[in-house]
């Protein structure tokens, strides 16, 4: 094993420990059943140091303040990557800046929101107006 390799999997015993510790110390004992819903975290959610409960909670403040989804649109606040290059005319990078300008400014309010992101014209939004909601 190189010097290198030693110190990479130092630095990963390190971090390691201190994601422990910091579980250990930011967990109450009450919630220290390993099947209480506070203490499943998925890696995402011990990296940002936010609960399940946390999440739920961010998810349905989320879903009161969307409107229901149009049937066969793609609502341009919860859709993925995939669902947004399935549009006419968007592609990976499109799709990314939408993403990209959702998380900075929030929710889109109006379909045609949507020319505010780099790339999308009116050109765009002509083609995909009928095939997204907000």
């Amino acid at each position: 094993m190189t010097i290198r390799e030693s110190v990479l999997v130092a630095v990963a015993f390190v971090l390691l420990a201190g994601v422990i510790t910091y579980n250990a110390l930011t967990l109450s004992p009450e919630s220290s059943d390993p099947s209480s819903e506070t203490t499943k975290m998925t890696t995402e959610q011990m990296q940002t140091g936010a609960s399940q409960k946390e999440t739920e909670q961010t998810t349905e403040s989320v879903s009161e303040t969307t409107h229901p989804p149009e049937k066969g649109k793609v609502n341009l606040n919860t859709a993925g990557l995939s669902e947004l290059t399935g549009l006419t005319g968007i592609g990976e990078v499109k799709a990314k800046a939408i993403i990209d300008y959702r998380t900075k400014h929030g929710p889109f309010q109006s379909v045609q929101q949507l020319t505010n992101v780099s790339g999308i014209g009116e050109k765009t939004l002509a083609k995909i107006k009928n095939q997204v909601t907000v």
